[in-house]
């Protein structure tokens, strides 16, 4: 704390009643100089004396509040000045430069002298005087002639800065360089290649000096067969060099002993060189990078942190590449390229094997088996060979792995591929062999030759007529999928049995140009027949339309199911072929029983399938119905269905379609039972059971008989029966609305 004087206290006490005499007066702020803050954001190694200037490091100088400064009329503003160390000098012009100055102006700046510099801080006139300011101070152009350690510039002002030192850049510990010539890969332990130390200024090693090099926890070092030798200006001195380790092996010591003569003797800065070291890993040793401290009791050894080696484990994987499209069923298509990649160089053993399997359903091309190209490092392989030509689904190669220090990476490249039909997917290939290679790569994506897609997918009733199905659109995923190697070669659009096409379908190509000669039903209209009149050149879309089935009563409920198929061929027995070649025929794939192997869905002969319908169960159905009378189309709880055969009116009576009158009124179809032998039909719901029979006017209850005043008769092979005799005996409503012919019956 100050002390003042008694005079002073005098002297300030006098103020104090003038101030309260004065009828205005405005007090300068009070200095704040311990809210200032200086940063070095920078302070970069100095290694060596210089005739050069150098670009030292940058201060940030925080102002916390404008209220520090002292006004001069109305600006507020101070001098600071920065000064620097002994053996630094300013370049006169731009020794010092400010970088964006926040909220405050700096108006004036300059040299004073070699080693100082003068800035004016001012706030901008008319400005709040209580927000925060800043300003970058950058040591643009120093020389640097002298001095060790931490440079320290000096910051003081008169009010507002405080006086401190803040380190612009360090020297000392900067004269030496230490290096390696190459990082080496190395297992659980190996020889690492030469490290040199290097003066970068002659003298600065002397007598008695040790440096030590520190590995990390995990390492060891391993002297037995190294040498160290001294070069350039410690060319012959090689005897008064050694090396020595701590008792844990971690630190290796380059010491040099007492009749060491310094660099300076010949003026050339001098050099150690250090060679067929090694280093031990334990188990606590971390993969990565092999980092070495260095350090020295000489000031002037430049404390360095040094990369000697890389540690692993002795591994070569597989590593995906590119990845390209093939089709089902072509051949020699070609596959993306992958990589095999060593961790640590020597991990290819010469003369073991790699092996390269696909999977089920692709085959390698004899004739266009991969290659390999080096990437990095020495190491290859000779050329593969196929492992089965049964198969033809593996091959392999051998190792050929000169002597190299570099890790190898080889890419192979240019393999092409059977794929057989049905296959679809990923195409992964199983890396494998003696020579300790492993992964799985994938180097292509497999399509179908065509796809089957459905638009608007329809409900169909079974029994039923002339029913709309989904359009069917045959889309090829890549030109000439749909191969038209013999005129008049043809396709098959394939029903399942007991669908039937009501009428011919629209067919064209909607995409593409691929042609078409001719369309027909065959099969008894169960098949689309289409013939090719030219292959496609580029990938095509046909579209068939109109597409109307009907379906007998064998139809099994769920999709309706088409497929795409080869057909027999309209002039010569030939078909049109989905492989966009002729490798089946050919004998590419020697056993045929693999052709179509694990594909259930799909075969040679099958190009895909789609549901097009589905069909309902109108079982099910049940509520409140309408039928009207010469007409095919009925209503169950307002939604339209269809029949095969329409009511009518005999004896004043309506007669309906005995399955549909069920349908109506909730009872399944399993429930109804027709027995030829006694032309005898039987309903069933709940507990409820209903006889009629062909030609009797007795109808049976729960064993109970009632005689209607007409009977059941069959028309058109479809059995017929009075609506309301059934539905009421079903519980139901049954009502004639005659100016419609319309039977409503109501549950």
């Amino acid at each position: 704390m100050l002390r003042r004087s008694k005079t002073l206290s005098i002297v300030m006490s006098l103020c104090l009643c003038l101030a309260m005499l004065a009828p205005v007066f405005v007090a300068p702020p009070a200095a704040q100089a311990a809210g200032v803050d200086y940063t070095a954001l920078t302070s970069p190694m100095v290694d060596t004396d210089s005739v050069n200037y150098q670009k030292l490091g940058k201060v940030l100088i925080d102002i916390p509040d404008w209220r520090a400064l002292p006004t001069n009329g109305a600006a507020y503003y101070e001098y600071l000045t920065i000064s620097l160390p002994d053996g630094l000098e300013f370049d006169a012009t731009s020794g010092l430069t400010i970088e964006t100055p926040t909220r405050c102006v700096v108006v004036d700046d300059g040299r004073i002298s070699d080693t100082t510099w003068q800035i004016k801080v001012q706030q901008p006139a008319g400005s709040p005087t209580d927000f925060d300011a800043s300003i970058m101070v950058n040591f643009a152009k120093v020389l640097v002639k002298s001095g060790s350690g931490n440079l320290d510039a000096t910051f003081s002002g008169a009010n507002l800065f405080p006086t401190k030192k803040v380190t612009i850049a360090v020297k000392g510990g900067g004269a030496t360089n230490t290096f390696i010539d190459t990082v080496k890969n190395i297992g659980d332990g190996g020889e690492i290649d030469a490290i040199t130390i290097d003066e970068k200024m002659a003298g600065t090693l002397n007598a008695s000096d040790v440096v030590e090099l520190k590995l990390p926890a995990g390492f060891t070092w391993k002297t037995n067969n190294a040498t160290i030798k001294g070069q350039w200006g410690f060319s012959g001195q090689d005897a008064n060099l050694e090396l020595g380790l701590d008792s844990e092996k971690r630190i290796l010591q380059v010491k040099t002993k007492a009749a060491f003569v310094e660099s300076t003797s010949n003026t050339l800065a001098g050099r150690i060189r250090i060679e067929k070291l090694a280093i031990a890993a334990d188990d606590n040793a971390k993969y990565g990078d092999i980092e070495v401290s260095v350090s020295s009791d000489n000031d002037d050894v430049t404390e360095q942190d040094v990369i000697v080696a890389k540690y692993g484990t002795f591994d070569t994987k597989a590593v995906e590449g590119t990845k390209k499209d093939v089709v089902a069923g072509q051949n020699e298509q070609s596959i993306g390229e992958f990589y095999i990649e060593e961790d640590i160089a020597g991990s290819l053993v010469d003369g073991r094997t790699v092996t390269l399997e696909l999977p089920d359903g692709c085959r390698w091309v004899p004739s266009d088996l991969p290659n390999d190209s080096a990437e990095k490092g020495a190491a290859h392989l000779d050329a593969f060979s196929i492992v089965s030509s049964t198969s033809q689904q593996k091959i392999k190669a051998t190792v050929s792995d000169p002597t190299d220090t570099a890790a190898a990476k080889l890419k192979i490249k240019s393999g092409k591929i059977y794929v057989e039909p049905g296959f679809e997917g990923d195409v992964t290939i199983k890396v494998a062999g003696t020579a300790g290679v492993t992964g799985d790569v994938v180097v292509a994506n497999c399509k179908q030759a065509v796809t089957l897609t459905a638009e608007n997918t329809k409900d169909v009733v079974i029994g039923m007529t002339n029913q709309k199905a989904a359009d069917i659109i045959i889309t090829e995923n890549a030109k000439g999928a749909i191969m038209d190697s013999n005129d008049h070669d043809t396709l098959v659009v394939d029903l399942p049995d007991g669908v039937t096409f009501t009428n011919e379908p629209k067919v064209e190509v909607v995409e593409g140009d691929f042609e078409i000669d001719d369309t027909d039903l065959i099969n008894s209209s169960n098949a689309l027949e289409i013939t090719v009149k030219y292959a496609s050149s580029k990938p095509s879309k046909i579209k068939i339309s109109d597409v109307n089935l009907t379906l007998n009563r064998t139809v099994p409920e769920g999709a309706i199911v088409a497929e795409l198929q080869k057909g027999e061929g309209e002039e010569d027995g030939n078909s049109a072929d989905f492989t966009g070649s002729t490798a089946l025929d050919e004998g590419y794939f020697e056993d045929a029983a693999k052709q179509t192997n694990g594909y259930e869905t799909l075969s040679e002969s099958v190009a895909g399938k789609v549901s097009i319908a589905t069909t309902i169960t109108p079982a099910q159905e049940g509520g409140n119905a309408m039928f009207k009378i010469n007409s095919n189309i009925y209503q169950v709880n307002g939604i339209s269905k269809v029949m095969d055969v329409a009511p009518y009116i005999k004896g004043n009576r309506t007669y309906v379609p005995v399955r549909y009158l069920a349908y109506a009124i909730g009872i399944a179809e399993s429930d109804v039972v027709w027995d030829a032998a006694t032309s005898k039909v039987t309903f069933t719901k709940g507990d409820k059971v209903v006889e009629l029979t062909i030609g009797s006017t007795t109808i049976t209850v729960n064993g109970e008989a009632q005689t209607m005043d007409v009977a059941p008769e069959i028309v058109n092979s479809r059995t017929m029966l009075p609506a309301r005799f059934v539905a009421e005996a079903f519980g139901a409503t049954v009502g004639w609305e005659a100016a419609t012919g319309t039977v409503l019956v109501q549950q």
